[in-house]
């Protein structure tokens, strides 16, 4: 007969949780409008809304958007806070030549308490008119009869 002595081993084991995976809060950025119709040089309004698209949806509130022309960052917002206007951002800005541009709004993603949003972006075409030359027509007459004191 065989007899077998007890016999044990301790080994240390760590267990280490999995770090949480995080996925990103899918975001909408619209263009609400331009406000009137801008001639060259005028200053004229850009507005719209960063909102959640998942539940809980909403405006989100005190993130940086930027607003581009053509490309080239122009202005750079933050977001509204407070029940009505949550998200809502808006520029003033203002384009010296006639011509069709690009308006673009973006928003880079950020990530606020562990929870991060995805970046998103809206675009609008905008036809800027020529000013009304006749407006200008005073300043324009009055730099010349300054331009013709100065010169005798």
């Amino acid at each position: 007969m065989v007899t077998y002595l007890p016999s044990y081993d301790t080994k240390t084991v760590t267990i280490v949780a999995a770090p949480p995976v995080e996925e990103e809060v899918p975001t909408s950025l619209t263009l609400d409008g331009i406000s009137g119709t801008p001639q060259a040089g005028d200053s004229f309004t850009v507005s719209g809304t960063l909102i959640r698209t998942t539940m809980p949806g909403g405006g989100l509130a005190g993130f940086p958007v930027r607003i581009s022309v053509n490309g080239s960052t122009v202005r750079t917002v933050t977001t509204q806070s407070g029940s009505f206007v949550a998200g809502v951002f808006e520029a003033s800005i203002s384009i010296a030549e006639a011509g069709t541009y690009t308006i673009r709004a973006d928003f880079d993603g950020a990530t606020v308490s562990g929870m991060s949003f995805a970046p998103s972006s809206g675009s609008t075409v905008l036809g800027i008119e020529m000013g009304d030359i006749l407006s200008a027509l005073p300043v324009i007459i009055g730099a010349a009869v300054l331009g013709i004191i100065l010169v005798r």
